[in-house]
């Protein structure tokens, strides 16, 4: 079993998990990207952009949201039938990138 998985690894945590799901995934590295140059988009503007189909957008959006790297203007309750924009959050993708980075060199992450 690789040592990074295994559940004593205290170097494995929720922000490495994040990092796993977030930057090994081409289409969020995208929208990550589209974002970073933009104040906000739409949709359907992401969708134009990245270039990908509406359910697989969808889903991209809901994980990065979760994991905190996008924001929306508008809670998930208030969203049906409305203009959404999104939005990157610049100092938590820093912090991954960083958290990232530690690991990979085998740094402490205190």
């Amino acid at each position: 079993m690789d040592p990074a998985k295994q559940p004593s690894a205290p170097e494995w945590n929720t922000d490495m998990k994040a990092i796993e799901k977030i930057f090994g995934n081409r289409a969020r590295n995208d929208i990550i990207r589209v974002l970073a140059v933009s104040d906000q988009m739409t949709y359907g503007d992401l969708r134009e952009q990245v270039g990908i189909r509406d359910s697989t957008l969808h889903r991209h959006l809901r994980a990065l949201e979760e994991y905190g790297v996008i924001a929306a203007d508008l809670p998930p309750g208030q969203r049906q039938g409305r203009g959404v924009r999104y939005s990157i959050r610049r100092a938590r993708v820093e912090a991954l990138g960083q958290a990232w980075m530690r690991y990979l060199l085998g740094e402490s992450s205190e």
